[in-house]
């Protein structure tokens, strides 16, 4: 038990070092400098994380001891923004929640205590098993980091492992179990929480379908720059209404492409067409199966009947962005990107629009530039706040 006269604190002050971040390598394995060196850089966290870790920011590195197992000298645990550190290490998390518990900060869990940690039961691990004054409650804690000006999303990225832990805890609330799931937000500034539909729709219909049967909760919570968890946690509202109006296999998306030489392609009525080296992103949206539209252009193809089909062929995938919505965002998207971009191509993907073009270009990776980013999260979330007055 973590002693209530104390503060959480992730590591010692002589165990942190702050560094530049400058690329991720994989999954779990960054680029960072440090006093002018490059090093590389273990990141417990699997998540995308685009909307924080773009290349210049300043991250918090704890130095690992010296180990057999061990391939790096650092683990990324946060990084510093808008006056506080945004927790990215997910086995922080427990240990958060751990102290959270035990000192009675979390108000909907304040009759509750630990008895367990890592809980097994059956084939299934959970990470809690509390004791309440009339009940026993399994727990499962999952680390969101994704956030707009009042809404928190989980997960950033597709999470089977995610969909797995709220299935086994549905089938253990229909034998009669008390089970709940905790998404631990790190940061103080959301009031409300939803999953995220837009990256991964089916946890969040597993989520949705279950939250009669899982007692879902979501907190707030804030680290300083010495990584200290701040006293004050907030409960969120989840706003299942704007879940149920605006998810869907429909909306916007984006295919984002990468040219690595200049090219001329005949497109079509379009003629011939210069492609300058470079990233590339066309906008589209569609009405229904929005899922398969976007698994057609994964495949290059033979049949070309579209324009994008032409530069598809020659360029490489880097990634597909849905925005799932009911509204039309066609327009907006298109002029959101058209602001950023370098150059466009004149009538690409118009068809039936009046938009000048649905196809646009830049010298760098559009993942590592902070408007297109800002501007995803207002698509993807920051919208969303209109319809917080409305829901039920």
């Amino acid at each position: 038990m973590y002693p209530s006269d104390t503060v959480f604190r992730v590591a010692s002050t002589e165990n942190v070092v702050e560094s530049i971040f400058l690329r991720r390598i994989n999954r779990f394995l960054v680029e960072c400098e440090l006093n002018g060196s490059l090093i590389k850089v273990f990141l417990p966290n699997p998540g995308r994380l685009w909307e924080l870790l773009f290349p210049g920011s300043p991250v918090l590195l704890s130095i690992n001891q010296p180990s057999r197992t061990r391939t790096t000298g650092y683990t990324l645990i946060g990084i510093k923004k808008k006056g506080t550190t945004v927790m990215l290490n997910t086995h922080t998390s427990n240990h958060a929640v751990r102290w959270l518990l035990d000192n009675k900060r979390i108000p909907s869990l304040v009759n509750y205590h630990v008895i367990r940690q890592e809980y097994t039961l059956g084939k299934s691990r959970f990470d809690f098993l509390l004791e309440g004054e009339e009940n026993q409650m399994i727990l499962e804690v999952k680390s969101c980091s994704l956030f707009g000006k009042r809404i928190a999303m989980f997960p950033d990225a597709p999470s089977r492992r995610a969909v797995r832990h709220v299935s086994e805890l549905a089938v253990l609330g229909r034998k009669g179990y008390q089970v709940s799931v905790l998404f631990l937000v790190h940061s103080p500034e959301p009031e409300f929480f939803l999953p995220e539909y837009h990256t991964d729709p089916l946890f969040a219909e597993v989520l949705f379908k279950n939250r009669n049967v899982i007692r879902i909760r979501a907190v707030s919570v804030s680290w300083d720059y010495n990584l200290f968890l701040n006293n004050e946690v907030k409960e969120l509202e989840i706003p299942w209404n704007i879940y149920e109006q605006d998810s869907g296999d429909r909306g916007c998306y984006m295919v984002i492409l990468e040219l690595k030489h200049d090219i001329k392609e005949t497109v079509g009525s379009l003629g011939e067409l210069d492609f300058r080296k470079g990233f590339y992103v066309y906008v589209q949206s569609e009405e229904k199966n929005l899922d398969s539209m976007m698994e057609r252009h994964r495949r290059k193809r033979t049949n070309l009947s579209w324009h994008i089909d032409y530069l598809r062929n020659k360029a490489d995938i880097v990634t597909i962005i849905p925005i799932r919505t009911a509204d039309n965002l066609e327009g907006a998207l298109v002029s959101a990107i058209s602001s950023i971009a370098e150059w466009s191509i004149p009538c690409f993907g118009t068809y039936e629009c009046n938009c000048p073009s649905h196809l646009f270009g830049m010298s760098g990776n559009p993942l590592n530039h902070v408007q297109f980013i800002d501007d995803l999260i207002y698509f993807r979330i920051d919208r969303l706040e209109k319809m917080l007055s409305s829901r039920s």
